[in-house]
């Protein structure tokens, strides 16, 4: 009977990718953190993005992008999803709510 070894190496922990936002829920402006370099969106219950940051000046070095979402005036209070979607593919998502 031959024994199969595994070593640590073979092993690898998957990434942990995740969108923070604070405060949530808001009511003038929030704070979204998420991994850099990643497409970001804000999307409303119906899937229509209501806000998409511009990607400009974005530092290829660092970890996290963090966006600042200021809703127009015209944006209504209600359930709105953050949304990232990284070079690999990955989309991931966080629920953030608007109170006016």
């Amino acid at each position: 009977m031959g024994f199969v070894s595994i070593s640590e190496k073979d092993l690898q922990e998957p990434d942990v990718i995740s969108i923070d936002i604070y405060p949530n829920p808001f009511n003038s402006s929030c704070e979204i953190n998420v991994p850099a370099q990643s497409k970001v969106s804000i999307c409303d219950i119906t899937g229509n993005v209501v806000y998409a940051p511009s990607e400009d000046g974005q530092n290829i070095h660092s970890q996290t992008r963090t966006i600042i979402w200021k809703p127009a005036d015209e944006i209504s209070s209600g359930m709105y999803f953050a949304k990232a979607v990284l070079n690999d593919g990955r989309v991931i998502s966080e629920r953030v709510i608007y109170l006016k």
